[in-house]
């Protein structure tokens, strides 16, 4: 009885395939890999929460220049301190660079009871060779008001309105 030799190029494809599958086949039945998890070095409160959350409204107000839910998260203090056109600049912007988005990184809690987070603003340039301009890192500060809303008591621009410093990537 004849039986015909598989040809050269079966081979050159078949031997390939069959190493591969050996190799991969007892490793899954295996579950994945756990990742570590993750400690936190602090607890995250209701407060903590709730004036992330603020933090989180305000910024989202600047990022789509509504101005008007911006200034209802304001506290009194910067309402007080600084004038209307100035808040107002702050919130809207300019039509060139054009606020593009926030990163708002952990909080810390100070001593006179309001919380800071890290906050790096982003600006998206239309028609320049930079697309993309970041600021550096800054901090939004939240605080209480009488009624318990956390409302922002310090916000970069505010501050640096003049003349903020951009990085440009």
């Amino acid at each position: 009885m004849n039986v015909p030799r598989p040809s050269r190029c079966v081979l050159v494809v078949l031997l390939p395939t069959a190493l591969v599958s050996a190799w991969l086949l007892p490793g899954c039945d295996q579950p994945p890999p756990k990742a570590p998890a993750r400690k936190s070095s602090q607890k995250h409160t209701g407060e903590y929460i709730a004036a992330l959350a603020s933090a989180n409204a305000f910024c989202q107000a600047w990022r789509q220049r509504d101005v008007a839910v911006g200034k209802s998260l304001l506290s009194l203090r910067i309402k007080r301190t600084f004038p209307e056109s100035r808040i107002h600049d702050a919130l809207s912007g300019t039509g060139n660079p054009r606020h593009a988005a926030y990163e708002i990184s952990h909080g810390v809690r100070a001593a006179d009871a309001s919380i800071a987070f890290r906050l790096r603003l982003f600006y998206r340039y239309t028609g320049g060779i930079q697309d993309r301009v970041e600021s550096p890192v800054a901090s939004i500060v939240l605080r209480r008001d009488e009624a318990g809303t956390w409302l922002v008591d310090r916000f970069p621009l505010l501050d640096e309105l003049e003349s903020p410093e951009v990085i440009v990537r």
